[in-house]
Parts: structure tokens; C-alpha cells; sequence
């Protein structure tokens, strides 16, 4: 999970960079041929080191700090989900006990009368029935709350995750193009790339 969310992260900002650098070339043209250094080829060499330096330490940086704390989170779920698994492997042994009680409380109400038989086996069904109703109700509620529950996480650490990547790109462009741009224009760029990418995945 985490080497695909850095994978993620990487592809995206590399795609991001590349569309913003192309549309700075473009807007930059004129001003290219007048001799600015950014647009000089011989600089070329030198700019593209210095990108691929700013690739490097944002990809440690969310590397290192953001994608582990989302992994944290979603292994916390995982946790409680499993500790919610478990209570439900206790309550069928329960209900299997309940079953063995049943059937040892119905082989003694044959020896008496058949209507104590039919008292015991009503009885017996409608605890089970109502034991059953109960904990099904329980465990569709828990396991909806707990899968909303990763959902708004995972909402959260990649609106997060988006501002920083839309700041820390701004800050790219504007010292490796000579570019102001906001880092809000950056974040909508990132989220069209992102949701391309994840259309791309599904299809």
C-alpha cells in the first residue's frame, strides 16, 4: 500500500511538473528569443539537474513523511476491523453453544412429552433467531461506520497531500521557470491529472 501511494504521488508530480514547464515554454516563447537564461539551451543541462534534485527530495519527503502516516491510519482500520472480526468469531461460538445447549435441552424434553418438546423448540428458536437478528444488526452497523470512518481518512491525508504537493510545486516553477503561479491553480491541475489517471486505471 505504501510503495503504490509514493508510486501515485510520484507519477502525479512528475506529470504536473511536465504540463506546467510545457505551458511555461509556451507562454515564455517570445521571451526565449530575447535571451532570457531559463530559455538559453546551454542552460538546459544545469536546469534539468536542479529538477530532478527537486523530484528527489519531494519524493523523500512524502516518502518519508506524509504516505506513512496515511499508512498508519489505514493499518489502525485494518486493526480494528480485525479486532471486530474477532469478537464476531466469539459470538458464533456462542451461538454454536447456544445450539448444543438447544439440542441437549431437546433430547431431555423427549423423554417427557411432546409438548414439552414443542415449548423447548420454540423457545429455543426464537433465542436464536433474536441472538442472530441482533448480532447481524450490530455487525452491518459497525462495519459501516467503520468503512466511512477509512473513507473520511483517506479523504483527508489526500487533501492534504494535494495542498502540499500544489505549494511545493508553485515554489518549483517559480524558481525553476521564473513563474508565478497559485498553488490553488496547482491543485486543480493535479486533482484533472489524478482523476485522468484513475479513469485510465478503471478502464
Amino acid at each position: 500500500m505504501k510503495l503504490r501511494f509514493s508510486q501515485f504521488g510520484f507519477f502525479a508530480l512528475t506529470l504536473l511538473v511536465s504540463d506546467v514547464t510545457f505551458a511555461a515554454t509556451e507562454a515564455h516563447g517570445e521571451a526565449a528569443e530575447k535571451g532570457l537564461p531559463q530559455f538559453d539551451p546551454t542552460w538546459f543541462p544545469s536546469q534539468i539537474f536542479w529538477l530532478f534534485v527537486m523530484f528527489g527530495l519531494l519524493y523523500l519527503f512524502f516518502a518519508n513523511k506524509t504516505l506513512p502516516a496515511l499508512s498508519k491510519v489505514i493499518d489502525n482500520r485494518r486493526n480494528l476491523i480485525e479486532s471486530e472480526m474477532e469478537e464476531a468469531e466469539n459470538l458464533t461460538a456462542k451461538a454454536k453453544a447456544v445450539q448444543e445447549t438447544y439440542e441437549a435441552n431437546l433430547a431431555k424434553a423427549r423423554l417427557n412429552s411432546t409438548s414439552e418438546i414443542t415449548k423447548v423448540e420454540d423457545k429455543i428458536k426464537a433465542d436464536m433467531a433474536k441472538a442472530e437478528a441482533e448480532f447481524r444488526a450490530r455487525a452491518e452497523k459497525e462495519m459501516a461506520k467503520l468503512e466511512k470512518s477509512i473513507e473520511k481518512s483517506k479523504a483527508q491525508v489526500m487533501a492534504e497531500l494535494e495542498s502540499m504537493v500544489a505549494v511545493l510545486t508553485a515554489e518549483a516553477v517559480e524558481k525553476l521557470a521564473d513563474i508565478s503561479i497559485k498553488p490553488a491553480e496547482v491543485q486543480k491541475l493535479v486533482g484533472e491529472i489524478a482523476n485522468d489517471t484513475d479513469t485510465k486505471e478503471a478502464a
